[in-house]
């Protein structure tokens, strides 16, 4: 409830795909946010049995982030993990079987 671009927004999704087996994406669906108060990317893995990535057969994921920018994972709660994204937007994303993760600009971060 503290990120704003999760409650309200413009949504663009940012990666989907329909491999199921033990490809690196499998189960993988990725969504970004974005408002007037920031952005917020959320990537979801539907896989039972396997961590898969935002990333497929040479390609990642691209998203509106600026080149160099820290994503910070804000959840799950107390997790350390950040990604920082490459030239042209390009961040790859690795998330648990059955998990999901909440990424933002480490400048937007909400200190609880």
């Amino acid at each position: 409830a503290a990120y704003e671009p999760l409650r309200r927004g413009d949504m663009q999704v940012r990666w989907s795909t329909e491999r199921v087996d033990h490809e690196s994406d499998a189960g993988i669906f990725a969504f970004e946010r974005s408002s007037d108060e920031g952005s917020a990317l959320v990537v979801l893995n539907t896989s039972d049995d396997q961590t898969s990535e935002t990333a497929f057969d040479g390609y990642e994921m691209a998203t509106s982030f600026s080149s160099g920018t820290t994503l910070v994972e804000v959840f799950p709660l107390g997790s350390d993990r950040t990604f920082t994204v490459g030239n042209g937007g390009e961040v790859v994303i690795d998330v648990v079987a059955r998990g999901g993760v909440v990424l933002v600009p480490e400048d937007e971060v909400i200190d609880d």
